[in-house]
């Protein structure tokens, strides 16, 4: 600081402490503790002037400026002990009293959070001569850990909880010190913006804050008060109470604050009251009822709605005379209601709409509408506020039930029938209608997919019903029915060009239909209609829309595939409403499932070739799972496909043909199939089409031929002869052999292994046809044959099961992961078959079920090398731009084209995905050796890192090959979220992981961090990578289990990576990165620290040692805070210069070292923005011409990192609070060129 500026703040410091006008020419100045006016203490009798001075700077309006002030004190307080004469002076407390409660609620979070701390070692320097002081400032002291800020309200409670070291002791306090406290609390509400403030240096939205901010931990000292004392302690203080609760106009209005923590804070009180000290409220009811309706209902409650309605709901239960006789607020509380309930949530929760419904259910009678009119305009209110276009979708299901409970009681308000009903058919009836046939014109009433909410409407709608002589629910079920039937005849016609969409259209129309009669039938309420009083409603209806649809679909011979649509909807949505009727509906009384039947018997085999058939053979599916109709149901299928064989060959045709083929999975069904001659022509002439003929489209038929055992033992032998036929090179069709033999040893390898006059044979000549497929070496069919052979090898040659021991899962299992193809099994299904032999009493060691380290890493490498490349990722990754130290060399070596399943997953992902299945299964991960988990931890947090990079970067061809399915990007999430949660298990177990002595899970978190210590060495890509995992793991154990300062300084010096001359830069980084804050006053790495920026200063940009030495010196420097590096100002001005220099080389100032310079920058500026001198200039006009320089305009994407860290450079730059003069005109004289730059790189 320079002299000239001395001389003016003690000049200003004269002017506030000089004698005779006061604090700002108001004379004696204010009384309050809080105000801005309040009189400054008398600094005359301290005797030190450096303490003099660092409390004159406390009152000067600077942030910066208090704060020095603060630190100034704090260090004169550390340098006088208690030990040492007694602690700090007498006039030092006095002076310090009178400035705390002022200075504990200033703009500035460093500020606060300062007074807090200088408390705490006021009190452990002064002790007994403080005491007697702490009831002048405990409501500041207390109401400091109440502060939104974090670090603000942590200061506060540390330096409480180091005084108070038990809950006993802590209350004991509050409750001795009740009176201050409230007094406090009394004085703060009472304060306004303007006298917190000085209205000519502060802005209007700074002191509201500052406003809110006092007012909400005043109120919350009012709340910690009536939760932790006993109603015997708040008794004995009675009137202190009242005085702050009861008449307090002031206090209730912040109800309507502007501020939502103060709302929310208010509400609390109110429900605290309610439940201590109920009798606070009630002599002060019309004061509390009328605000929390008059104000609050009409006030905005953004975010704290839920808050505000639980509170006034409990308010209500209780007192519920706030409504009638207690309220004066000018307008009828109805109409503040209608007001607030037309806003909906205001964004909050779903419980929103629970606390509105328990509020409603509680209001007196009278205030609610009691004639129909006034009950369809507040229904509309209601409904307005759910259909808000701001209104949560979540929250959708919550809101309309909440609708029909208020429904039903404002039907119980009306005495005459017919408003009743008026009420339901203007409220409710829309509901249904617009549920099923939604229009744009209609959203007012849409509900999304609250089927639950309908289903209750109903209920409600029949119970009325069953007391009415006539059947107002009954029409309008047949008239919404009739709609549906009208969409069903009148849907477009199969030469229209939007004939699909129609016919789409008309299917989710009845699916929506019967999911809601589904709906109603399961509804199992508490206010649930008789079932005599509404299932003939349902049956009646649903029955006019079945036999509609059949008699549309008999007259345009199946083409409207709509209306096909609405049959299976009927049989697969809401079986049971496909009963008997007791109108004349349908001929004979006879139930809509037998109707269903009788049209499939005769008009099935018509239709096979339409487009109606897939949806007609799903209903003869759905219905086949029914025991009584087996006979039946093979009698259709039979002839079905008698009727199906008829039609000419074509693409359709066989994909219906696999549908029904698809039936075998019913037994009875397999059995008609293999004893029909007939069908079993068919399915051998089709299999016959795939094998030998090549056409594709045949082969599904026959693997569900396969699959279902549909072929006779007959056909069986000859399919299987077919296929080993098939297997030469010298038959073009010799893959759909192979891949045939495939499917055949996934689900029927029993097929060959057949006892007769060829036992044994068979086996024996596939796997030679094997051996000589593989012999010719052709590409397409090598890896298939290795795990046929494999396969075949375990299948007995008597009766063809694999064998009994667990060898031939593992087998099967590891093959599918290491071999990926097309074919391979699924992931879910190598789980199950995983989790069938992982039991304690089977023979296969666990073990042997994960993957296979060596060939999950080498799975993984490539991929890792490829992501690795990238230098946009030190954007996003932990380590930030030390991925730049990853070593080129590992990717000289090419590697083969990645192989992948039927989804795009690479042989890595699918290890991983499957592990991550196995581990979230503790049983299994438990069964396995600890130095095996963490093979198989380790790499799968390689693979979670890389899948998180290749997210970030959108990229294809890496672990997977696209996102371009919708379910692909979901699964990976899944994959990462799973592993990640299993990960965080892990760590939360390992308590003792530094020493690993307390039990397994500690040794497993210990070995873990050995581990990837370890592995992170070196320059490789893969040790970049397990330095990111170190770092994250680090993380999570501290997050979970703290850092505890000895055993740690020990840890950190037991090795060797925190050296500046370090080799393994990403170990060190990790370590740091992951323990970040923890390492603030770590010795080991304030001395890292000094060490790495003196090395910078000598450090030459063309070193090899300079990428490594900035990485490292940016991330020790990365664990404090800007105003808190623990370097020597010289040490970073040497450093800074040294940067700067290099910064004017910009022909070999490459884009790592660019970007690197650029953080080292941003992170030792701000701690010398007093000191002048021409890096300033030097670091702007660097940034602007690396944004306009040729290299960066060719190669935009390598220089990224570089581009980042620049523009962060200057955001920082000009967001400095103090900057110097050399800064300010730095940035003046660059302002254009900064604006033109960042246009520039808008353009690229």
């Amino acid at each position: 600081m320079s002299k000239r500026q001395f001389k003016s703040q003690a000049s200003s410091s004269r002017a506030v402490f000089g004698n005779g006008a006061g604090f700002g020419g108001f004379g004696s100045g204010s009384t309050s503790t809080l105000s801005y006016l309040t009189e400054p203490p008398n600094l005359s009798s301290i005797s030190d002037p450096n303490v003099v001075v660092a409390f004159k700077n406390l009152l000067k309006k600077d942030s910066t400026t208090k704060a020095k002030g603060l630190e100034d004190l704090r260090l004169h307080v550390l340098s006088s002990p208690h030990e040492n004469g007694g602690g700090v002076e007498q006039s030092i407390l006095e002076a310090w009293v009178k400035l705390y409660p002022r200075i504990s609620i200033d703009n500035s979070r460093r500020v606060r959070e300062l007074s807090h701390t200088l408390q705490y070692e006021l009190l452990k320097s002064a002790r007994k001569s403080m005491e007697k002081f702490i009831p002048n400032i405990v409501g500041a002291w207390l109401a400091g850990t109440y502060d939104r800020d974090r670090p603000v309200s942590k200061a506060a409670s540390d330096g409480l909880n180091s005084f108070f070291d038990t809950e006993e002791k802590i209350l004991l306090f509050w409750r001795r010190c009740q009176v201050q406290i409230l007094e406090f609390a009394q004085e703060a509400i009472l304060e306004t913006p303007e006298t917190l403030s000085d209205e000519r240096t502060v802005n209007a939205d700074e002191s509201q804050a500052k406003f809110d901010r006092v007012v909400g931990a005043s109120l919350s000292l009012g709340i910690n008060l009536l939760t932790k004392l006993s109603k015997q302690d708040i008794i004995k203080h009675e009137e202190a109470y009242k005085s702050f609760i009861t008449g307090n106009r002031i206090l209730w209005g912040f109800i309507a604050s502007k501020d939502a923590f103060v709302r929310r804070t208010t509400a609390q009180l109110v429900l605290v009251c309610l439940e201590k000290q109920p009798g606070f409220i009630e002599e002060d009811l019309e004061t509390v009822g009328t605000t929390f309706i008059d104000a609050g209902l009409r006030s905005p409650q953004l975010t704290s709605s839920l808050a505000f309605t639980h509170a006034l709901g409990k308010l209500t239960a209780t007192f519920p005379t706030i409504w009638t006789t207690c309220y004066k607020g000018k307008k009828a509380p109805l109409s503040r209601l209608r007001r607030f309930i037309e806003k909906g949530s205001q964004l909050g929760p779903a419980d929103y709409w629970k606390a509105l419904n328990s509020l409603l259910s509680h209001l007196p009678s009278g205030v609610l509408p009691t004639d129909v009119t006034g009950a369809i305009d507040f229904l509309k209110s209601l409904g307005d506020g759910i259909s808000i276009r701001d209104e949560p979708r979540l929250n959708i299901s919550t809101a309309w039930i909440c609708y029909v409970n208020t429904v039903r009681q404002l039907q119980k308000h009306l005495a005459d029938p017919k408003e009743q009903n008026q009420l339901l058919v203007a409220s409710v009836y829309p509901l249904f209608e617009h549920f099923i046939r939604p229009t744009p014109e209609g959203t007012r009433w849409a509900t999304s997919n609250s089927t639950a909410a309908l289903a209750k409407a109903f209920h409600l709608c029949a119970a009325f019903e069953a007391r009415q002589s006539d059947a107002p629910l009954t029409q309008e079920w047949k008239r919404i029915a009739d709609t549906v039937i009208t969409s069903i005849q009148t849907s477009l016609p199969e030469q229209s060009k939007d004939f699909e969409k129609s016919q789409a259209s008309v299917t989710s129309e009845a699916h929506r239909w019967f999911k809601l009669q589904a709906e109603i039938c399961k509804y199992s309420g508490a206010d649930r209609a008789d079932a005599e009083a509404y299932k003939d409603i349902l049956i009646e209806a649903s029955a006019l829309i079945i036999g509609r649809s059949l008699e549309v679909l008999s007259a345009r011979n199946g083409k409207p595939f709509g209306a096909a649509g609405a049959v299976e909807g009927a049989l697969r949505l809401a079986p049971d409403v496909l009963g008997p009727v007791s109108s004349g509906v349908v001929s004979d009384n006879e139930s809509a499932e037998k109707t269903i039947i009788s049209f499939l018997m005769s008009n099935l085999p018509k239709l096979v070739a339409s487009p109606s058939a897939p949806y007609l053979i799903a209903s003869l599916k759905l219905l086949c799972a029914s025991p009584e109709q087996e006979s039946v149901c093979r009698s259709i299928w039979q002839t079905t496909i008698r009727g199906l064989i008829s039609f000419p060959d074509s693409s359709q045709k066989a994909v219906t043909a696999e549908a029904l083929t698809s039936l075998g999975s019913f037994g009875f069904i397999s059995d008609a199939a293999r004893a029909t001659d007939f069908v079993q022509e068919f399915l051998i002439s089709s299999t016959l089409k795939f094998l030998r003929g090549g056409e594709s489209e045949w082969r599904g038929i026959f693997e569900a031929t396969i699959k279902y055992s549909c072929f006779s033992d007959e056909n069986s032998a000859r399919v299987i002869d077919t296929i080993t036929e098939g297997l030469d090179t010298q038959n073009p069709g010799f893959l759909n052999a192979v891949d045939a033999l495939e499917f055949v040893v996934a689900h029927r390898p029993q097929l060959l292994a057949e006892t007769g006059d060829r036992e044994g044979t068979r086996h024996i000549e596939v796997m030679t046809k094997l051996l000589e497929l593989g012999e010719s070496g052709h590409p397409g069919v090598i890896s298939k044959v290795v795990s046929l052979k494999s396969a075949l090898g375990k299948i007995g040659a008597t009766d063809g099961l694999p064998h009994e021991k667990g060898s031939p899962i593992v087998s099967i299992i590891q093959e599918n992961l290491e071999s990926v193809g097309p074919r391979s099994l699924s992931i879910d299904t190598l789980v199950a078959q995983a989790e069938g032999v992982a039991t304690p009493s089977g023979t296969t060691s666990v073990s042997d079920l994960f993957p296979n380290k060596e060939n999950w890493h080498k799975a993984l490498r490539p991929i890792l090398l490829a992501c690795g490349k990238d230098l946009s990722l030190s954007l996003t990754n932990i380590l930030g731009g030390t991925i730049a130290l990853a070593s080129p060399d590992d990717s000289s070596s090419s590697s083969p084209p990645i192989a992948r399943d039927l989804d795009g997953y690479s042989a890595a992902l699918r290890m991983a995905i499957y592990t991550s299945k196995l581990v979230a299964q503790e049983h299994i991960l438990k069964n396995v050796p600890i130095n095996v988990q963490i093979d198989i931890i380790y790499l799968l947090c390689l693979t979670v890192e890389v899948a998180n990079d290749q997210l970030g970067l959108r990229r294809n061809d890496l672990l997977w090959s696209s996102l371009d399915e919708p379910d692909i990007e979901g699964d990976i999430q899944d994959f990462i979220a799973t592993s990640q949660r299993a990960l965080a298990k892990i760590l939360s177990e390992s308590d003792d992981w530094l020493n690993g002595s307390d039990g397994e899970q500690s040794d497993m978190g210990h070995a873990l961090v050995s581990r990837l210590l370890e592995e992170s060495k070196g320059n490789s890509t893969t040790a970049f990578y397990a330095g990111r995992v170190l770092a994250n793991v680090l993380s999570g154990l501290v997050e979970s289990h703290g850092w505890h300062s000895a055993s740690g300084e020990e840890w950190l010096t037991s090795g060797d990576a925190l050296k500046s001359s370090t080799p393994n830069g990403f170990t060190a980084v990790a370590i740091l990165a992951g323990l970040k804050e923890s390492l603030g006053s770590s010795k080991v790495v304030n001395n890292l620290c000094n060490r790495l920026v003196s090395d910078v200063t000598g450090l030459v940009l063309t070193s090899e040692k300079a990428p490594l030495l900035l990485s490292l010196m940016n991330a020790a420097l990365a664990v404090y805070d800007q105003d808190s590096l623990p370097v020597a100002n010289n040490r970073l001005v040497f450093a800074v210069k040294q940067i700067t220099g290099w910064l004017e080389q910009p022909d070999i100032l490459n884009p790592v070292l660019a970007a690197q310079a650029s953080r080292s920058l941003q992170l030792l500026l701000p701690g010398i923005s007093e000191v002048y001198g021409p890096y300033w200039q030097i670091s702007i006009d660097f940034c602007v011409a690396l944004w306009n320089s040729k290299p960066v305009m060719r190669d935009a994407n390598t220089w990224l990192p570089a581009i980042h860290a620049s523009l962060r450079l200057v955001i920082l730059l000009k967001g400095l609070d103090e900057p110097n003069d050399d800064l300010l005109e730095a940035l003046e004289d660059a302002e254009k060129e900064i604006s033109e730059g960042i246009v520039i790189l808008l353009a690229l």
